[in-house]
């Protein structure tokens, strides 16, 4: 367990930011055991489930209760001095966001009172994973020296530094553990000497100081996307397959209805989607080794079906629409097993869309339609993509060909829509069509 330093008041730390002015907080509008947001906007209780739910998870790693209240705002003046979205003080989270991972894990940390701050902030960094693997960039390469590692303060500092902080804390979890981790961020802190705080996180790492620098530079420099896929189910992130379909945060601030989680298989896996009634379907798939290629498709309005095929690799995979109502229409299904799917094609006047997606070197996706008097196809985007719509699919033969751009389909008979990678060197293929009565 963490034991609690003395920490200045919220009310000092107050008065240093507004001169004392009085600031009236908003309303509570949601609380649970051990949270309580209070906002000037009301808040769905879907929404606020996701600051519960990273609480508890917060607090099952730290071993301890820290009671958290987290203030939606519109405008963070007189309380933060960042120019950053939020900031915490204390246990105390200021932020413009309705959920906010980054200062929630701030306020809930508060409970040790201040370590470094370089820890602080990588912890913070590393918890907005829960908002989905971000898209793939190098690796950050600031120089990690003793001036950034005991500086005072991470208010507005560069983002080169907070990846640095991410990654430096990234590779101590890896190498020790969490709860040694932990015990460390309790173990050291400004109020110590550069030199004891050294010593301090040399002997956690069992190395000296110079030697655990020189290790983190040759082994701990991973991307952000690396740094997810080691360290998001840390802070609830599982598999697909045991996800639901809920409430659920992107990065951009948003808050749809959807589901995220991991695939990994040492076999080709296909995940199908199907919206059935007038939302909007969108489509994620980010690979979590190289070449870490990413996948973005919006399928659009109406009622759709999506299959995409996965390589034997790790891959992260989010499907969401919004709002609830149309949640509720949105399922999916995971097969270990990619074949033709032979049984119960899909009636044409039951799907307007149809999304596919290959992602590695896979075999193809495929979609079983059952054709209509007068019914048409019309390719609407495509990106890399071989497709052919045939009668038979295992042997793919009697395709149809397109006239003036559309796919001409008879009533009563079934058709096989596939798509593989026009080019290999490309690692992802896309197609979306549209189903014209």
């Amino acid at each position: 367990m963490m034991a609690p330093r003395s920490l200045f008041s919220l009310v000092a730390l107050t008065c240093a930011v507004c001169s004392c002015d009085r600031v009236e907080l908003p309303p509570i509008v949601a609380s649970a055991p051990g949270v309580t947001i209070r906002s000037n906007n009301p808040m769905s209780s879907c929404t606020a489930s996701l600051s519960f739910d990273l609480h508890r998870i917060l607090t099952d790693l730290l071993g301890v209760i820290q009671p958290v209240e987290v203030v939606r705002l519109e405008n963070l003046h007189p309380w933060c001095i960042s120019t950053a979205g939020g900031c915490a003080r204390g246990s105390t989270v200021f932020t413009l966001r309705d959920f906010d991972p980054h200062e929630m894990t701030h306020g809930v940390f508060a409970h040790a009172g201040r370590s470094l701050p370089f820890l602080e902030e990588g912890v913070a960094e590393l918890a907005e994973c829960v908002l989905g693997s971000p898209p793939y960039s190098p690796p950050e390469r600031r120089v990690l020296d003793e001036d950034l590692f005991f500086r005072a303060s991470f208010v507005d500092v560069e983002s080169e530094a907070r990846v640095t902080a991410s990654q430096f804390v990234a590779f101590v979890i890896s190498s020790i553990g969490w709860r040694p981790f932990l015990a460390l961020y309790d173990d050291v802190s400004l109020g110590s000497s550069r030199p004891a705080n050294a010593q301090r996180v040399a002997e956690a790492m069992g190395m000296p100081w110079e030697e655990l620098l020189m290790l983190f530079e040759a082994t701990g420099r991973k991307s952000l996307v690396e740094l997810c896929a080691a360290h998001s189910p840390a802070f609830g992130v599982g598999a697909l397959e045991t996800a639901q379909v809920q409430c659920l945060p992107l990065a951009t601030g948003e808050i749809v209805f959807g589901a995220r989680g991991t695939i990994a298989s040492d076999v080709e896996q296909s995940v199908s989607v199907t919206m059935q009634g007038r939302g909007r379907l969108y489509l994620r798939a980010s690979q979590l080794v190289e070449p870490f290629d990413t996948i973005v498709m919006d399928v659009g309005i109406g009622r759709s079906i999506a299959v995409g095929v996965f390589a034997p690799q790790a891959n992260e995979f989010e499907i969401w629409t919004d709002g609830e109502a149309f949640g509720e229409m949105l399922d999916y299904s995971i097969a270990d097993e990619v074949e033709c799917p032979t049984d119960s094609p899909t009636p044409t006047e039951e799907v307007e869309r149809i999304g596919l997606f290959v992602a590695g070197a896979v075999g193809p996706a495929r979609v079983a339609l059952q054709g209509r008097s007068d019914a048409r196809l019309i390719v609407l985007s495509a990106e890399n993509a071989e497709l052919r719509i045939c009668l038979d699919c295992v042997a793919a033969t009697d395709c149809v060909t397109t006239t003036n751009g559309y796919y001409q389909l008879s009533a009563g008979q079934t058709y096989y829509i596939e798509l593989t990678r026009a080019s290999q060197e490309t690692e992802h293929a896309s197609a979306l069509l549209g189903v014209i009565p």
